[in-house]
């Protein structure tokens, strides 16, 4: 059975423990959002939230699969602040190569335009440049989803310090099926128009009590289907991270029986070693 249909069960569990835990870790880094605005380090400090968001899903998914422990916050950080920074230093480096392609496609003069989904006219290589650079960006962030399992492991008080490449690329197929599916349910669910709509009612009435703009009428929307987009939404979060517990497990397991199949071959090969060496004594094993 596919990686992201055996996932489907610990989805769902995980998806509990996901809605009771996210908005107490929200609300814990609420006052470290203020540290963003900081240069340079506002930027460390945002990749290091975000990065420990994906941790907390993690866990989450690792406490619904019954391998739940006591975590260590502070190895979590570590965690979340050194995979927030090679993301950040994998992105730039992406984005520099995307940029030299499309300098290098224009200066041998390929041009063209092609057609957005919503009716304009867009230059065709700096949007296939764009399209490059977050497809390349998150089959990356696939790719270390089962390392990034294997810290979340380790980071209790007893835990070792986990291997950064542990598993890399294991389960990249369903982890990217499910990043795609998860992103075209964003665009698709009207999540995105309502918070633009909202945020732009807000903005206009806070400048209307300033400059005095003609009232307008708040946006009209369906609070049912809004929290549907919402746990919809969280719900394929839950599922990709299952997904990278299953696929850190079976990379367990084959690593495992790898080192099982090591011992037998060596503890055969030492007895065939003392057969043979028995064989060439004077008089064999009739000397025992």
């Amino acid at each position: 059975m596919p990686l992201f249909l055996r996932s489907l069960p610990l989805s769902f569990g995980t998806l509990w423990h996901y809605i009771f835990l996210l908005p107490l870790v929200l609300l814990f880094m609420l006052p470290l959002m203020v540290l963003t605005l900081l240069p340079l380090v506002g930027s460390l400090i945002s990749v290091t939230i975000f990065t420990f968001i994906s941790f907390v899903g993690f866990r989450c998914a690792l406490t619904a699969h019954g391998k739940g422990n006591e975590p260590a916050v502070e190895k979590l950080v570590r965690s979340s602040m050194f995979f927030g920074v090679i993301a950040t230093v994998v992105s730039a480096v992406l984005f520099l190569l995307c940029v030299g392609a499309v300098l290098g496609l224009m200066h041998f003069g390929v041009e063209g335009n092609v057609d957005a989904p919503w009716g304009d006219a867009l230059p065709m290589v700096p949007s296939l440049a764009v399209i490059a650079f977050f497809v390349m960006n998150g089959l990356y962030t696939c790719a270390v989803a089962v390392p990034m399992t294997a810290a979340a492991v380790e980071a209790t008080s007893m835990g070792r310090d986990a291997d950064p490449i542990f598993g890399i690329g294991r389960g990249m197929f369903s982890l990217a099926l499910i990043w795609m599916l998860w992103l075209y349910a964003l665009f698709n669910c009207g999540l995105i128009e309502f918070v633009i709509e909202q945020v732009g009612f807000i903005l206009y009435t806070a400048l209307g009590n300033l400059i005095d703009l003609a009232p307008v009428e708040q946006p009209e929307f369906n609070p049912v289907a809004i929290v549907g987009a919402i746990l919809a939404l969280l719900w394929g979060s839950c599922w990709y991270y299952a997904t990278a517990i299953i696929a850190w497990q079976d990379e367990v397991k084959r690593r495992e029986a790898n080192r099982v199949t090591v011992r037998e071959v060596s503890r055969t090969s030492a007895e065939e070693l003392r057969a043979l060496r028995e064989a060439r004594m004077p008089g064999g094993r009739d000397l025992i």
